[in-house]
């Protein structure tokens, strides 16, 4: 009856420009052999994680995952979630860490999936301080936002879906909804280990201070207690100091970000048709998240500088007449498929467009030119960004095994994954 009663009023909610709370919304999509945990956005073959609202503006966030393949659940991969939903790293503001929040589960019993939708909530405990600005019903209250911000969704949303207030367009492309994406992220990661797949990140770069790569042990990467998730820890002093100046000048910092993917087996993806490809299934999904501006997989751009002889990895034979490589300048991928080696991919994310100095911009209210308005926001988020990024990567990588290895229980799935690396590795 719930869910009937929020289908009778969606229009209605979309036409008075409301959140809607605490509803679920199940779609679902062409069939597809057995699933884990789908997909929640764009096109999917089992259903779509709906993200309920942004963490801002209701009382909780949350998602359902359909077809979900019989698993083992530990608690501990819900520390994942803390980790990094709500993670409050070096000089990020607390109230980002507000919506760390209760989670409630189903489709989970005495910690084993059941094959039927998992769903995940995560509670805002700031949403208190919204109920009269964001209510559903009743009178407006409080100012409008529209001093809009250069690098913000705030101008286009609001002449697109004919707004007058910023605060209908801000508040859900902020990159807050990611705690959601997080979530569904952490139970991929736990079902990727099991495959023999891991899924980890590291900082490269913030405010043009970058790494020195000679001073990283990549076996590490992931296993650290890093304020900024960066394993070079000269560079991350540096990092720090420069954040300090630019929350003295009121300014913001972008980075770069890399993913790494460590275990996954050749042939995940194919080469046949365009949208089955895994490297431009990543490279969407790393584009996906806010304010990132750049993707790049193994070299990268370096592919258009140098000649081939220098890009491509070149392949060698053991003792055992195994093939090897001693470069890894593909990034893990060839023709769209994993190729055995580790998966690599960079992200670049912008600084945040909210300034405590901020530019100039108009206001869409008095047209006139204007500073652009402040909204609570970090100075630095590029650490928290890698740590989505792992998320996505690992929803990826989860459809990607599914689509190869697809299984009702979790043992049928393991057989198969066993089967094939068989098969491959006696072949050559």
């Amino acid at each position: 009856l719930c869910l009937l009663l929020f289908r009778m009023l969606s229009p209605m909610f979309s036409i008075c420009r409301m959140p809607l709370g605490h509803a679920f919304l199940r779609i679902d999509h062409k069939k597809h052999n057995v699933t884990f945990i789908k997909r929640f956005y764009g096109t999917v073959y089992g259903i779509v994680f709906h993200v309920l609202i942004d963490l801002c503006l209701a009382p909780d966030t949350g998602g359902i995952k359909d077809n979900t393949v019989t698993a083992v659940i530990t608690e501990g991969t819900f520390n994942y979630v803390t980790r990094s939903a709500c993670i409050v790293a070096y000089n990020r503001i607390f109230r980002m860490g507000k919506p760390v929040g209760k989670r409630r589960f189903s489709g989970i019993r005495f910690a084993e999936t059941m094959g039927d939708p998992i769903t995940l909530r995560i509670v805002n405990r700031d949403w208190q301080n919204w109920t009269d600005r964001m209510s559903v019903f009743g009178a407006e209250f409080g100012d409008k936002v529209t001093a809009v911000r250069p690098g913000h969704a705030d101008l286009t949303g609001v002449l697109k879906y004919d707004r007058d207030d910023a605060r209908d367009i801000l508040e859900r492309a902020s990159a807050r909804e990611t705690a959601a994406r997080v979530a569904v992220g952490a139970l991929c990661k736990q079902f990727l280990q099991a495959c023999g797949i891991e899924v980890v990140s590291h900082v490269i770069k913030i405010g043009g201070i970058s790494v020195d790569e000679g001073n990283i042990d990549r076996s590490k990467i992931g296993s650290g207690n890093s304020e900024l998730n960066c394993y070079d820890e000269a560079a991350e002093e540096k990092m720090k100091a420069k954040i300090q100046e630019a929350i003295q000048a009121g300014d913001t910092l972008g980075g770069v970000f890399e993913v790494i993917v460590r275990g996954a087996p050749l042939g995940l993806g194919s080469h046949i048709q365009w949208d089955k490809r895994l490297d431009g299934k990543l490279a969407w999904a790393m584009m996906a998240i806010q304010a990132i501006k750049g993707v790049e997989i193994g070299a990268g751009f370096q592919c258009g500088e140098l000649p081939g002889s220098q890009i491509h990895d070149e392949m060698f034979l053991d003792e055992s007449k195994k093939v090897y490589r001693k470069t890894n300048r593909a990034g893990g991928l060839e023709g769209g498929m994993t190729n055995g080696e580790e998966i690599c991919i960079k992200a670049c994310m912008k600084p945040i467009p909210t300034l405590m100095q901020p530019l100039n911009s108009v206001d869409i209210g008095s047209k006139s030119e204007a500073s652009a308005c402040k909204e609570r926001s970090d100075v630095c988020a590029v650490s928290a960004a890698s740590v989505v990024g792992e998320a996505m990567t690992a929803i990826v990588m989860t459809e990607a095994v599914l689509d190869k290895f697809g299984s009702d229980a979790m043992v049928d799935l393991l057989r198969n994954v066993t089967s094939y690396k068989e098969r491959v590795q006696g072949s050559l």
